[in-house]
């Protein structure tokens, strides 16, 4: 965003601190800093602005008042305040993609492990029928590849 002359004007104040300037120096600065244009009704408008936003100190010397150096912390205050502020959104919607994708790799993941097939070796059957060290009686479910190994480990732990 573009400082407007006020808030330039507010700047070069703040710039010139407490040595003070007058309003011709003040025309010169904004005329050389392109602050505003070689216009009769920009001079006074600048005129207008410099005699509100400064106080005379005697001597013909003018400083900003500390009302308005107070304002022009409140307008960079504000300023950051944007940019943290656009800063904040940025993360929070990066943070919101996140979740959205965390929630549908689980969700894949979750279905996947639902519907997939589940294998388990000879060894890890004879683990469980031996680590229950009684016989194994009753119906078990058992997928045609590995009745052999479970056949096996029944056998085993009758014995």
């Amino acid at each position: 965003m573009k400082n407007t002359l006020f808030i330039k004007l507010l700047e070069y104040g703040e710039q010139i601190g407490a040595e003070g300037t007058d309003s011709n120096k003040a025309l010169e600065w904004a005329l050389s800093t392109h602050a505003i244009p070689d216009t009769d009704v920009a001079k006074r408008s600048l005129s207008g602005l410099f005699h509100e936003c400064f106080d005379s100190v005697g001597g013909g010397q003018q400083v900003l008042k500390v009302e308005y150096y107070f304002r022009l912390i409140e307008f960079r205050e504000l300023q950051e305040s944007r940019i943290a502020s656009k800063q904040a959104n940025r993360n929070s919607i990066i943070a919101i993609l996140f979740s959205i994708a965390a929630i549908g790799i689980s969700s894949i993941i979750g279905y996947q492990q639902l519907t997939g097939s589940v294998s388990i070796s000879s060894s890890q059957i004879r683990e469980i029928v031996n680590a229950n060290s009684q016989p194994i009686t009753g119906n078990v479910t058992v997928e045609s590849t590995q009745i052999e190994a479970l056949i096996d480990a029944m056998k085993s732990s009758n014995e």
